[in-house]
């Protein structure tokens, strides 16, 4: 049925047509989940060398071996586990599946999986029981040939001699592949394998030890950690019922340190943080830019030949148009079936081809992300890209009532909310997008369409700790290695009464997540191949490639120019020329609400010059006034920018203006009630002015956004101390309950341990700043001892602590 070449590997391996006795038709459990591992390397392999030859057919059945494997790894689970009930239950639901899926005649790969586990004598009463059969037994390749698959077909080009060794005149990719998975020969796999079998040699050994030991040549950290270029994270949808190569959709990218794995993908973070260590150098600059532009992202994926990852897409200015809707409709290939409707999101019949999904190019985690079908364009463009009139009034007064009443304003309307990411944003462009879905994906009874986020590291190959004498890495130079992946869940299931947004976009903290099989990530894999090697690979894009890419919008050039120039950490000089650069750009762009976007934030990317200049963070109050006024700018040439409506607002606090950095950093907020920044340093001026009611409130609205955020503990930990001490002295005066100081002491002894064991907070241990701040200060020690001394105490008497004028862990990041 596979063809000799994968046959043979499979009896090498074992694993086919092998019983072990534990239960009728039960697959063959290896000894050893290092056996596994092997076997999965070399399978992967082989895959990714079929993809690149575009050997479809062969590339699906080594997908149906990796989902056996994935399956045989749990059958060890539960063998070493010694459940064999659970073993039976799990391989009856296999077969059930299998069977179904046979009988719809919807997914030839899974008939095939039955037809690999279940010995013949069984399938042939199954077939029968299904009425596949019109006599009484049915050959196999008969019912390959049932289900569309000729055996020339299957038999196609796939009788080269198995070699676990290099492959002579193999083409360029199918080399690429072989060097980047590292195939083990197959000397190196039975020698594995008999080791495996030696108690006293393996001991304490895993599948996880073995594949974190690093290709070739790849450099080590004293603490044996393997070093990397980038960590990076792709939100994608895959439908594994789609032909080989449609099943696969990029959303957008990301940057690993800087997003959540929460729930079933907390393992990415900790095998992340266990194994690997990055290395900023060569081509840093631009895995920060294109893992954060969405436009970026998509234009260089075409470029380099995987248009087909991409979902289709249109990008136009962030400004408004009555050409707008028509064009994006035209672009997207929407087809119209919505035309008709009562303008509303809420109905479970809306045609998935008849959605435009709008997003900002320069937001994650969802922000900005609206689900438009193509009747209601139109009206919801118009209130994205021409923000209220008096929307300056509203920014004032909802500042003064947040620093006053309560930060109750921050609760938006979910729509509201993404209406003001887009009016308060500083890029110039926008993008629409076809709505794409994934496989149904079951949850508590409940079929959902969830989205699949996948991890993965980019490393040198072959180079050690060298850098390029060009200053970048070729696609060739990298090799990427997977970390895992999960799915994310929306709010509500398919067929739920919601809005678009509830049932196709994902709300991990809120809905949850799953787990992804093996077998299926090894798929997600195969069919992403070497695309990020070239998406992150090769130099920046240069300015004249970006001027005659985005001739129709220059403003959008003049952005990524500027971006590019200030990703730059080090190089202050650089940044200064590509920001020169980018002005000149700009000036091919004509005046409207789109230019003033650009201007902004260039008047912004001066100030933060200015501080860098300065030491950023060692910077004195004179230097974040002279910033101060660069942010000033930017607020005046956009009012509604809420970056330059931060910065102004952070430079006042560092400047000792603490009701100016109050007004502003709320104004950011509610533009942008994203701003993780905002949050708090907020808390550092509430602190300060000994706001400590408003501290914790905007803390909490921090915490409940960004869960693992030390410094909201901190500045919760420290106002509710100070609450304690002063419901202490109101106890003594007017009798007030002392239960709340008992809740007040456990609050803050709770978060400020929190804040102290977060892996943010030895970075500023005064051995290695040389400077005494929060969370280490003296009056810190003294807070947290006390708490910590009182918890459980009824009635407790806190000492009262003074706070210095320099409390609050600030925030800063460029």
């Amino acid at each position: 049925l596979v063809g000799p070449a994968l046959l043979r590997c499979a009896q090498r391996s074992g694993f086919f047509g092998q019983h072990s006795g534990r239960g009728r038709g039960q697959m063959a459990v290896p000894s050893t989940s290092e056996t596994l591992h092997l076997e999965a390397q070399s399978l992967r392999w082989w895959r990714q060398r079929a993809v690149s030859r575009r050997k479809f057919i062969e590339a699906a059945l080594l997908t149906i071996r990796m989902d056996l494997l994935d399956r045989q790894q749990m059958l060890l689970d539960y063998d070493r586990q010694g459940s064999t009930s659970q073993a039976e239950i799990f391989l009856e639901e296999m077969r059930q599946e299998a069977a179904q899926a046979m009988l719809a005649g919807a997914d030839p790969l899974l008939a095939l999986h039955l037809l690999l586990e279940v010995p013949s004598k069984q399938l042939r009463c199954m077939l029968n029981e299904f009425g596949l059969s019109g006599k009484g037994c049915i050959e196999k390749q008969d019912l390959v040939e049932r289900l569309g698959w000729r055996s020339d077909r299957l038999f196609e080009d796939s009788d080269e001699e198995v070699n676990f060794g290099r492959q002579a005149a193999m083409p360029a990719r199918a080399a690429e592949a072989e060097t980047t998975w590292k195939l083990p020969n197959y000397a190196t796999t039975s020698a594995a394998a008999s080791a495996a079998a030696a108690p006293s040699q393996t001991a304490g050994r895993s599948a996880a030890s073995l594949s974190s030991s690093g290709p070739e040549g790849t450099a080590k950290t004293p603490a044996g950690k393997t070093t990397v270029l980038f960590w990076g994270i792709i939100d994608l949808k895959y439908d594994a019922c789609r032909p080989i190569g449609e099943r696969l959709k990029i959303l957008e990218t990301g940057d690993g340190t800087k997003s959540k794995f929460s729930h079933d993908g907390a393992y990415i973070e900790r095998a992340f943080r266990e194994r690997f260590k990055l290395k900023s150098g060569a081509g840093s600059q631009k895995y920060s830019v294109v893992s954060t532009d969405k436009r970026l992202t998509h234009d260089l994926m075409v470029d380099a030949g995987f248009d087909h990852l991409v979902p289709k897409q249109v990008c136009l200015p962030r400004r408004w148009s009555p050409d707008f809707p028509r064009h994006i409709a035209r672009a997207l290939a929407l087809n119209g079936s919505s035309a008709d409707s009562d303008g509303g999101d809420d109905s479970d019949a809306v045609d998935t081809d008849d959605v435009a999904v709008l997003k900002l190019c320069n937001r994650a985690r969802g922000a900005g992300v609206l689900m438009v079908k193509s009747s209601d364009l139109s009206k919801v463009l118009r209130q994205i890209l021409e923000p209220p009139k008096n929307l300056d009034v509203l920014l004032s007064e909802g500042a003064w009532r947040m620093s006053t009443v309560d930060a109750s304003l921050l609760s938006f309307d979910v729509t509201e909310e993404h209406w003001r990411h887009w009016w308060g944003n500083e890029a110039p462009s926008f993008v629409a997008e076809q709505l794409c879905t994934s496989m149904t994906v079951r949850h508590e009874g409940k079929a959902f369409d969830g989205t699949m986020r996948v991890s993965f590291v980019l490393r040198q190959r072959h180079m050690g700790d060298a850098q390029p004498s060009a200053g970048f890495f070729e696609p060739g130079d990298l090799e990427v290695e997977w970390l895992g992946g999960y799915w994310k869940l929306p709010c509500a299931d398919r067929t739920a009464v919601g809005t678009l947004r509830e049932r196709y976009v994902s709300a991990a903290s809120a809905s949850g997540t799953l787990p992804v099989a093996g077998g299926l990530l090894q798929e997600v894999y195969t069919e992403l191949g070497d695309s990020m090697q070239h998406l992150f690979g090769g130099p920046m894009p240069a300015h004249e490639w970006l001027l005659q890419k985005y001739a129709d919008q220059p403003e959008f050039a003049a952005f990524l120019i500027a971006r590019l120039g200030m990703s730059s950490t080090k190089d202050l000089a650089r940044a200064a020329v590509e920001l020169k650069a980018a002005r000149s750009a700009l000036t091919r762009a004509t005046e409207g609400d789109t230019r003033r976007c650009v201007s902004s934030f260039f008047a912004r990317c001066d100030g933060i010059l200015v501080l860098k200049s300065a030491g950023g963070r060692s910077a004195n109050q004179e230097t974040w006034r002279a910033a101060s006024e660069h942010f000033a700018r930017a607020a005046r040439i956009m009012p509604r920018n809420a970056n330059a409506l931060f910065w102004k607002g952070f430079a006042e606090l560092n400047a000792g203006s603490l009701e100016d950095a109050v007004t502003f950093m709320n104004q950011a907020l509610l533009l942008d009630p994203d701003l993780k920044g905002a949050y708090i340093n907020l808390g550092v001026a509430y602190l300060r002015q000994r706001k400590y009611e408003r501290t914790v409130q905007i803390s909490n609205f921090g915490l409940h956004r960004f869960p693992k955020t030390p410094q909201c503990h901190y500045h919760l930990g420290v106002a509710a101390y100070q609450q304690a001490v002063l419901l202490f002295e109101d106890v003594a005066d007017e009798g007030r309950d002392p239960l709340l100081m008992e809740i007040a002491v456990d609050v803050a002894a709770t978060n400020l341990q929190l804040a102290r064991d977060s892996g943010e907070a030895p970075a500023f241990l005064p051995s290695k700043t040389g400077r005494v701040e929060s969370p280490w200060l003296d009056e810190d020690r003294r807070m947290f001892d006390e708490a910590t001394a009182l918890v459980g105490t009824p009635s407790p008497a806190p000492l009262a602590v003074h706070l210095p004028p320099v409390v609050g862990w600030i925030f800063m990041h460029w």
